[in-house]
């Protein structure tokens, strides 16, 4: 029984959070700002000869610049030591587009190391800023070494840039499109270094985090375990690159209802980072993200609440609001207090992540729709059925454009669609589209799946509804063998505390499957 596979997991109220990636991306929310003691945006540019070496202090108002001067073909090695602050080092054009950029070193400790090839004789622009607001610090900027550059030093050159560029599409929510170029990155990395390299770990992790925001699970799995493996034996099962490889892999088993793995890796990773960085570092806030979304999946309602305002709050202290994870945890927290039916509270952070997606991300972006849906649910909730079906077919068609009619995460707010039809009670209706909603989720299912809960529950209840108590009493029959199978994925380990929250949260199924044994 424990070798069936678990794909995804949609609940009966199918809200959705968003954001568990859990990643605070890098090159967001850079400022200019200019100051006496160091070079800005504004100022002229600090030389960088080879062997020298200068030490900066810096505040986060503040972007450094530095310049080198190469001949054609040379490859320039740019060494950046953080000390106490965590910085990214971007390559620039004479436009100060970004040609490259390099973020690698988790924390405020740590050596990035940029290497930039020259396609032209001249000068070389580099930028040197705090990830964070709030953040000061100093570093210790050098020019390690020029030389010749070789082919391996053009393949890893190349590796760097196709990042670069596939981060700047994750930024604008384009998962899809920045997909091809981090696996094109992780393709030459393993050509380059092989598969057994903690860089290549790195990039898998990053092809392994594209694939997990497109509910590819499996695959992110596959991904996820690959990398934390190599980084636990050739980093060391304490290094930053680790801990973050764990705390997404525990996401993972969240999205595929293995509620123990995800449970024991993520407390891993969340105990580990607050040794390595403190109690207040923004990494912290996407694992305590990940923890909330599995406490909340369990019905650990107060948990979840508590670790989402945990992180809300460091972000706020850092002056994060414009990182895309505070959006996410103002969606989360509505999906908690619509869970505790505090809709009121629900209704406020929904449409302040809202009015945060569509600023930052535009009114047809996927981020948008599953805030929408949830605002559906409140009003559903509330009784207010036009409302709901308006938010529903709003975030419908967003979904269809981007992922397609058959896409789990277009499934979901289907259901929720049919939701509203048997609240108005046309159960018909309500019927044929939870049937379609089940069909998509049967056809995405791997082998070797049970069949997912809450669309069957649904089925049940219209077909009860409309008095076809034969085919309800089928569909009871394969509901009651999937919620004997989630509850034993889900008591296998947790507080007792934990193991009765989760308990309480499938009553509600587990009693309409009563209710069909009835009939």
């Amino acid at each position: 029984m424990r070798s069936k596979v678990r794909s995804f997991r949609p609940f009966l109220s199918a809200s959705v959070y968003i954001g568990l990636l859990a990643c605070l991306l890098v090159g967001l929310g850079w400022t200019t700002a200019s100051a006496q003691s160091t070079p800005s945006a504004q100022s002229k540019p600090t030389l960088l000869a080879p062997g020298s070496r200068i030490l900066q202090g810096v505040n986060d108002t503040e972007i450094h610049h530095y310049q080198l001067e190469l001949e054609e073909g040379q490859c320039a090695s740019v060494e950046v030591e953080q000390r106490g602050v965590d910085v990214s080092v971007r390559l620039l054009t004479r436009d100060n587009e970004v040609v490259v950029e390099v973020d690698d070193q988790l924390g405020k400790r740590g050596t990035e190391q940029l290497e930039i090839i020259a396609d032209h004789p001249g000068s070389y622009s580099i930028a040197v800023k705090p990830k964070w607001r709030a953040a000061g610090g100093a570093y210790e900027v050098r020019l390690a070494g020029v030389r010749s550059a070789t082919e391996q030093d053009r393949s890893l050159y190349e590796v760097r840039r196709l990042r670069t560029e596939a981060k700047r599409l994750f930024v604008a929510d384009k998962h899809e499109e920045g997909l091809p170029l981090v696996q094109r990155a992780l393709n030459l990395a393993q050509q380059v270094l092989g598969t057994d390299d903690v860089y290549v770990a790195v990039l898998t992790r990053e092809v392994a985090d594209v694939n997990y925001n497109l509910a590819r699970s499996r695959e992110a799995r596959a991904g996820f375990e690959s990398a934390l493996q190599t980084l636990t034996a050739k980093a060391g099962p304490e290094h930053p690159q680790t801990l973050y490889a764990k705390a997404r892999l525990g996401s993972v088993y969240t999205a595929l209802g293995e509620y123990s793995k995800a449970d024991e890796m993520l407390r891993a990773a969340l105990e580990g980072e607050e040794k390595t960085f403190g109690e207040d570092d923004p990494i912290l806030a996407g694992t305590l993200k990940s923890l909330a979304f599995l406490h909340d999946s369990r019905g650990d309602f107060a948990k979840a609440e508590q670790e989402d305002l945990r992180g809300l709050a460091i972000l706020e202290r850092l002056g994060l609001t414009d990182q895309l994870a505070y959006g996410e945890f103002l969606n989360n927290l509505g999906v908690i207090y619509k869970d505790l039916e505090s809709f009121d509270k629900a209704e406020v952070y929904f449409e302040r992540s809202a009015a945060f997606e569509e600023k930052h991300y535009g009114a047809e972006s996927l981020r948008l729709s599953q805030v929408l849906n949830n605002l559906g649910i409140v009003a559903r909730q509330r009784k207010d059925y036009p409302a709901a079906e308006r938010y529903f077919l709003k975030a419908l068609a967003i979904k269809e454009k981007h992922l397609g009619a058959s896409h789990p995460q277009y499934a979901a707010v289907l259901m929720n669609l049919g939701n509203v039809y048997a609240a108005e009670g046309d159960y018909r209706k309500a019927l044929d589209t939870h049937l379609d909603v089940l069909a998509i989720y049967e056809k995405a299912l791997p082998p070797g799946a049970f069949p997912p809960i809450s669309p069957l529950a649904n089925v049940a209840r219209d077909y009860i509804a409309l008095g076809e108590f034969d085919r309800a009493n089928k569909t009871q029959a394969k509901l009651e063998a999937a919620l004997e199978q989630d509850i034993e994925f889900n008591l296998a380990v947790g507080s007792e505390r934990q193991k009765l929250a989760y308990l309480d949260s499938v009553a509600q199924r587990t009693a309409r499957a009563i209710s069909l044994n009835l009939q």
